[in-house]
């Protein structure tokens, strides 16, 4: 069975379905040795032979629950097969040596997983030589330096699999890198930082939470893992508001190709006994991602998990992903680890909440809006470290979507043809474009985003973003010393043919609609004459649709002081959008008002080059 024709997961035995069905495509690209899978030569920035072993153990994450969980793997002998020959220095092959700041620790963390979670179909299983291999090529990954982020649980969990298996590790070694983990906490509602990185992120859940409920179930520390089952279950209260009522996560930040791992979270939450929920909220949590993502076109054609997200499409991925780290995203299967009579299945899934008003989220520095259960979040300060590719439509556009998505600018040096959804793009040449990255000062006022930025010598923006209605006011102070072009987009919809989509327009709105959805730009305050346009973005540009269109505004200035400000909105609640805005506020009031409340970053959250 092709994947995509898999039954929606709603129960335990569609889970485990599902799974199988899309592992199954991978045989075909598994080695003669068995150690390996090769998808494609899309690569990462590390060696082959690690971008192999990716292909091989990441599908562990979902392959070993599976197996906890009852269920037969007629293929697992020669899994472990491939394992015996990846630790092999004498087999051709051989994983490689782990060394410091190596992928392969990254993915020694599944085959740790493994031998913790089913120990007695896979350490007891191999022979004298592969146990001796297993252990010297585990060992390595508790003695080599690693980057100090969330890749410190991979040193951790191969710890406790060397300690279950009877060696002796460096356990003081161990407890450091936890109390490292656990000093990037921020704040009592679980929200914590990849390391010392500035921004917060996906990681946060599917990382350092999911490793940590791991550490929590494995390690029988009940102090520490206490401690971290409660900030998890603080985390998931406010986690919850970043999943709309159809299952989608917020698209948002790096790692996009990684998918199903968005919603494992919930999954090791179930899997932990760490839930702030019901069962019936939390299984709806955990399966309802699944489903939205089977809807979607995620898999190739033949069934593999492709480079990309809603679809097939490298544009958006990361220096550090191959064709095969998408497969990351089985860790969203550990629910399968429990038993068919645990709580969590015996539970009917519950509806989700209703309707919530905008909800601030101080650590991500989020103003989250819900309407009829698409989330959006109104986005300040937040940025990213430069060896992330488009960091700025990642981190810093001024809204996200989990129903409208976002595109990324291909190419620097074509403002004519940039579609900047939720973006401000200014340009000095009408050639190449500067948009929001980094802030010098940002916060949340009274429920308002606001942020100080300069994207270009001489220019300065004030930016505000306040929630209204189904949508939300988007206002900015430019001061520049240089002429400028600038253009600004709302919110995509998909545009497959020219009849998909209809406009609407007058001299200071534009309205796009579909057969399910509005998207709508008022302009409601310029300096200059304005023109308003469907923008069609780049093809494969967008992360939901392979040909988007925007509601756009543009407009030139002169060197000076300026305001601009707009309403945006997009629903499938057309009614609300085709109403239009509430009245504006008068802003330069309410300017000087969240200059004055607005605080700078937090020392943790600043930009730091890691090292």
């Amino acid at each position: 069975m092709h994947p995509r024709h898999a039954a929606p997961v709603t129960t335990r035995d569609e889970m485990a379905a599902y799974l199988r069905a899309l592992h199954a495509p991978l045989e075909a690209y598994y080695s003669p040795g068995r150690a390996r899978v090769r998808l494609a030569p899309f690569a990462g920035d590390f060696d082959v032979e690690s971008a192999e072993l990716e292909g091989f153990a990441r599908p562990l994450w979902g392959l070993a629950p599976l197996l906890k969980g009852g269920y037969e793997l007629p293929f697992w002998p020669e899994v472990l097969k491939g394992l015996g020959n990846g630790v092999d220095p004498e087999h051709p092959e051989y994983w490689g040596d782990v060394v410091d700041f190596d992928q392969r620790i990254v993915e020694s963390a599944a085959i740790s997983f493994t031998l913790l979670l089913v120990p007695e179909k896979s350490w007891a299983l191999l022979d004298d030589r592969a146990r001796t291999n297993l252990g010297r090529w585990l060992r390595q990954v508790t003695e080599v330096k690693s980057p100090p982020n969330n890749w410190g649980y991979f040193s951790v969990l191969a710890h406790l699999a060397l300690n279950a298996l009877g060696y002796d590790t460096d356990r003081q070694k161990r407890d450091a890198l936890l109390d490292f983990l656990e000093s990037c906490a921020m704040g009592p509602d679980g929200w914590s930082s990849d390391g010392h990185r500035p921004q917060v992120d996906h990681y946060i859940g599917f990382a350092m939470h999911f490793y940590g409920l791991l550490y929590a179930q494995f390690s029988g520390d009940d102090v520490r893992g206490k401690r971290l089952r409660d900030r998890a279950r603080a985390f998931g209260r406010q986690f919850r508001e970043w999943f709309a009522d159809d299952g989608a996560a917020l698209p948002y930040g790096r790692s996009l190709p990684y998918r199903f791992a968005h919603g494992s979270f919930w999954s090791a939450a179930a899997f932990a006994d760490a839930s702030a929920f019901d069962p019936g909220a939390l299984k709806r949590l955990a399966l309802g991602n699944i489903r939205w993502w089977q809807g979607t076109e995620a898999l190739d054609r033949d069934g593999v998990l492709s480079m990309g997200y809603a679809y097939p499409n490298p544009v958006v991925a990361e220096f550090y992903t191959s064709a095969q780290s998408p497969y990351w995203a089985f860790k969203a299967f550990l629910p399968l680890a429990l038993p068919a009579d645990h709580p969590f299945w015996q539970a009917t899934e519950e509806a989700p909440p209703s309707e919530l008003d905008a909800r601030i989220q101080p650590v991500p520095g989020m103003v989250m809006q819900r309407h009829q259960g698409v989330v959006t979040a109104l986005t300040g300060g937040q940025e990213a470290a430069d060896r992330f590719l488009h960091t700025a439509e990642k981190y810093s556009k001024f809204a996200y979507s989990t129903r409208y998505g976002f595109g990324v600018e291909r190419d620097s040096r074509c403002f004519a043809y940039g579609a900047f959804d939720s973006m401000l793009a200014l340009s000095t040449d009408g050639i190449h474009f500067a948009m929001r990255k980094h802030s010098d000062l940002h916060g949340i006022v009274d429920g308002m985003q606001y942020s100080r930025w300069s994207p270009l010598p001489g220019v300065v923006v004030e930016s505000a973003s306040i929630p209204a209605g189904v949508g939300h006011f988007r206002a900015h102070l430019i001061e520049s010393d240089v002429a400028l072009d600038l253009a600004e987009g709302g919110f995509s919809l998909p545009m497959p043919s020219r009849s998909s989509v209809s406009l609407a327009a007058t001299d200071s709105m534009i309205m796009l609609t579909t057969g399910e959805d509005a998207s709508a730009l008022h302009v409601l305050a310029a300096p200059a004459s304005v023109t308003l346009q469907h923008q069609i973005g780049a093809p494969g540009s967008h992360l939901y649709f392979p040909r988007a269109v925007v509601p756009q505004a543009r407009l030139s200035v002169a060197p000076g002081r300026h305001l601009l400000a707009s309403w945006f909105a997009a629903s499938p609640d057309k009614v609300a959008v085709v109403a239009g805005p509430p009245a504006l506020p008068a802003l330069e009031p309410l300017f000087e008002h969240l200059r004055a409340h607005a605080r700078p970053p937090k020392a943790g959250m600043r930009h730091r080059r890691m090292r």
